[in-house]
């Protein structure tokens, strides 16, 4: 009967149809949002490098992990060809018995005078538009085999991945096992983006995870969990989000600073910042366990090395950011802007030989990538004993 009093009570109806008119007034928004976005990813479909077929392709290289803390990895023993929307051919990817992107079946154990390099990284390391033996990993085994050792490079790449999976993900294959000598980690810029995102192979989409994979605290639970997913499940906080990043973009256009530099004036994000803090530490932790030098190499995109080259700029905060949290944990970090820069200041040679999309290395690029870490390597004496 109580009960009953407060629901006929005026102010409570008022309020109950006030809340009920803005959860519906949300709804409405969520699905005007999801149509805006859906028209400007059919929009940005037409326009990608890519098809539809890629994505296709995509769900016989990957599959969903039995392994939680992975979501999803390469399937056994996969041998297909990519190609562009223009149907010319990409890459040819051939994965072994444990999905990684090698051609054989590597043994735990060395063989003989054997020296052993892991790369951990997504669609960089991965080697996007080449093929195996093209990849910088492979670059870096044949300049740095001597007489003295043969160096075997496996590649744990794995494209859309950060460091939280590539943690994961490196200890899921028993990376320790293959006795590494050094363990390579290349760090986009996209890897601030922990929280954010994740690959589903099924259905060749992007998702967002859910708590607790949204928690600022490692491994505990967000009293405020549900607000958190809230904000980033929502299309409308999303798309707000994304026009603020365009008209700043616009304005500083405007003011005279190069648009490709205008997500360089925010500051990272200081939760993303602790997670990729914690991923690192946790990776040099394992690294040092297996008896392994860890090393984090910085690696610009197009646009990024493009404005480098032409305003001898090459502090870019989220490499900045980077560079920092290696040596608040101790780990070597290899920023490849000056070289790279320099590289195209006294070679024959573009910047657009040298990158196949905005993001990923073409064959040059990823043959002068992997000579300028085989030196890094050389001239610090890692494989030296």
């Amino acid at each position: 009967m109580r009960l009953l009093k407060i629901f006929k009570n005026d102010k409570v109806q008022k309020f109950g149809l006030l809340f009920i008119s803005l959860l519906l007034a949300f709804e409405l928004t969520e699905q005007l949002a999801s149509f805006l976005q859906s028209r400007e990813r059919r929009e940005g479909e037409k326009q990608s490098t890519t098809n539809k077929q890629y994505l296709k392709l995509y769900k016989q290289l990957y599959m969903v992990s039995p392994n939680h803390d992975v979501s999803y990895e390469h399937r056994s023993n996969v041998d297909v060809n990519l190609f562009s929307k223009e149907e010319e051919y990409l890459m040819r990817v051939v994965t072994n018995s444990e999905g990684l992107r090698e051609e054989m079946d590597i043994p735990f154990g060395k063989l003989g005078n054997e020296k052993r390099i892991i790369g951990l990284g997504d669609s960089v390391m991965f080697g996007a538009s080449v093929e195996n033996t093209e990849t910088f990993l492979r670059v870096i085994e044949r300049f740095l085999s001597n007489e003295r050792f043969k160096v075997k490079t496996l590649n744990f790449g794995v494209a859309a991945s950060n460091p939280r999976l590539e943690y994961h993900y490196l200890k899921y294959k028993k990376g320790v096992d293959y006795q590494p000598d050094i363990i390579l980690l290349n760090f986009s810029q996209n890897d601030f983006e922990i929280k954010y995102r994740a690959f589903n192979p099924e259905f060749g989409t992007w998702y967002y995870p859910d708590p607790p994979e949204l928690d600022d605290d490692v491994g505990s639970r967000n009293p405020l969990w549900f607000v958190k997913r809230i904000y980033f499940k929502s299309k409308v906080i999303r798309l707000l989000i994304d026009f603020r990043n365009r008209s700043l973009s616009s304005f500083f256009a405007l003011l005279g600073y190069d648009p490709r530099r205008s997500d360089d004036l925010y500051p990272v994000n200081k939760n993303e910042r602790k997670l990729v803090k914690y991923w690192f530490g946790k990776m040099k932790e394992y690294s040092d366990n297996a008896n392994a030098k860890f090393l984090v190499i910085v690696l610009p995109q197009k646009d990024q090395l493009e404005f480098a080259f032409k305003n001898n700029y090459v502090g870019f905060t989220v490499y900045k950011e980077a560079m920092n949290i290696c040596k608040e944990v101790n780990i070597s970090c290899y920023n490849l802007i000056p070289d790279l820069v320099a590289y195209l200041k006294t070679n024959n040679t573009t910047i657009d030989q040298l990158y196949w999309d905005n993001m990923h290395p073409a064959k040059n690029g990823n043959e002068v990538i992997g000579q300028l870490v085989a030196k890094w390597i050389k001239d610090n004496k890692w494989l030296e004993n």
